[in-house]
């Protein structure tokens, strides 16, 4: 009854996401999961019963055929919010419901659309069992609710078109917080939000923000991260933070399922890569370009179903004293450029590359054996790709530079690598093997022994 009742939260002329909704519900605690269940499952479940039951109406689907947006019958929201107005469940303000005030002191939940509230109507209410803030609209004074709600689980600033910076100025301080959403001309996080160790779900796509505090992705419960931005060059040079990250990433104590829009490219320098390490990267579902610079590698296989969006992985491996990843079928489903930056590789060091079916180009240092280079030309010529084989000539390998660089690293490029099975085109190539500039990249460079792991 409480799913239901809460799909009077959303104005009825703005359908809202099957995702938002089913994160909102996780969030406010209304779907526990049992011995046999999930909390994600019976959310999942929860909604395809009000579908079933004819209580919601799907009006866009995806292409797997799920729900992606949906809407509340008119006659039967109209029935929800009454109710739950009634029962003080939800307190809402719009032009429909201009006086929520009456509602203010017992409501669980808050739903202003179109700033139709004032600082002095909620200067003189009770919000202390307000859970969830939805506002949308103008904002207005409604926002000052936000500083009052101090057990707020849910704030919903998502279709809020006046929201400012100063606006989020005490948002620290909500540390019940488990689900934030915001929009409107928002451009920077403020590093208070360190302070929201409970946050689940993070969601700034309709935001301005281009950069991210490092504070932001070290949350420990933070599950679902949403934007387009990178990672805050301050942060990026501060020594001390960047260890911070490490040990963070490391300790497996990081929840994070979704980073949509996030992590595009990711570079990592150390002395030993633990398969510890090597798991926690493989989910990355937006990652296109991986680098990894070590001494040495444990053993690890990629399976099935690893990095989906990986398109350029680079090895460099000082000394091999185990072989390179094994590649099971279904990994590495859309990688088009392998680079194995190895002097010491022996013949195909038991990866075998026929099934990376969009492989357009492998790249082997130069100073590997005769039969290590015949080894490779034979395995590119039975793929059914005929990916070119590149070789590495001999260089600094951190000179070796990740996408997305001038032109003068471009050249540098192309007089480090030659072709050993002709092209007409090189210069094409090597532009594939470079994403653009506005993708968001990560070098994380670690001066540690051989016992430390990442």
């Amino acid at each position: 009854m409480t799913c239901l009742l809460y799909l009077s939260v959303f104005p009825s002329n703005r359908p809202p996401k099957r995702k938002v909704l089913i994160r909102r519900w996780l969030a406010e605690g209304y779907a526990r999961s049992d011995s046999l269940r999930s909390e994600e499952d019976i959310a999942g479940e929860t909604f395809k019963t009000l579908i079933d039951r004819n209580i919601i109406q799907s009006i866009e689907t995806r292409n797997d055929a799920q729900v992606k947006t949906f809407k509340t019958h008119a006659i039967m929201h109209e029935f929800l919010l009454h109710k739950s107005m009634s029962k003080g469940f939800i307190a809402t303000s719009s032009r429909n419901h201009p006086r929520p005030c009456a509602y203010l002191n017992n409501a669980c939940h808050l739903s202003v659309h179109g700033g139709s509230l004032t600082d002095s109507e909620a200067s003189e209410e009770d919000l202390s069992r307000v859970r969830s803030l939805t506002v949308s609209g103008k904002a207005g004074d409604a926002i000052s609710y936000v500083r009052k709600c101090k057990l707020l689980r849910v704030l919903d600033l998502d279709e809020c078109n006046d929201l400012e910076d100063h606006h989020l100025k005490h948002i620290g301080k909500l540390w019940h917080l488990k689900y934030l959403s915001v929009g409107g001309t928002i451009e920077k996080l403020p590093s208070s939000i360190e302070g929201l160790h409970c946050l689940e779900t993070l969601d700034l796509r309709r935001t301005k923000i281009k950069t991210l505090p490092i504070e932001a992705i070290m949350l420990y419960h933070l599950t679902h991260l949403f934007g387009k931005f990178t990672i805050d060059k301050d942060d990026l040079r501060n020594a001390n933070k960047m260890s911070k990250v490490v040990k963070f990433l490391s300790g497996n104590k990081s929840n994070l399922k979704t980073l949509a829009g996030f992590l595009k490219e990711l570079s990592i320098s150390s002395a030993t890569l633990t398969r510890d390490l090597l798991s926690s990267l493989i989910n990355l579902g937006n990652l296109l370009y991986l680098k990894l610079i070590v001494n040495q590698l444990e053993n690890f296989e990629m399976r099935k179903g690893a990095f989906p969006s990986l398109r350029h992985l680079c090895f460099v491996v000082r000394s091999l004293a185990s072989p390179l990843p094994a590649i099971e079928q279904g990994a590495l489903p859309n990688i088009v450029s392998l680079q194995l930056l190895c002097p010491g590789l022996v013949g195909l060091s038991g990866i075998q590359i026929r099934h990376l079916r969009h492989l357009k180009e492998v790249t082997i240092d130069r100073a590997v054996a005769d039969q290590t280079r015949t080894d490779w030309e034979e395995a590119t010529k039975n793929h059914p790709n005929r990916p070119r084989l590149l070789l590495f000539k001999n260089g600094d390998p951190m000179e070796s530079e990740g996408p997305g660089h001038e032109e003068a690293s471009a050249m540098r490029e192309k007089r480090k690598i030659c072709v050993v099975q002709p092209s007409s085109d090189l210069d094409s190539g090597l532009k594939k093997m470079r994403l653009s500039e506005s993708s968001s990249r990560l070098q994380v460079i670690v001066h540690s022994n051989s016992s430390m792991q990442l």
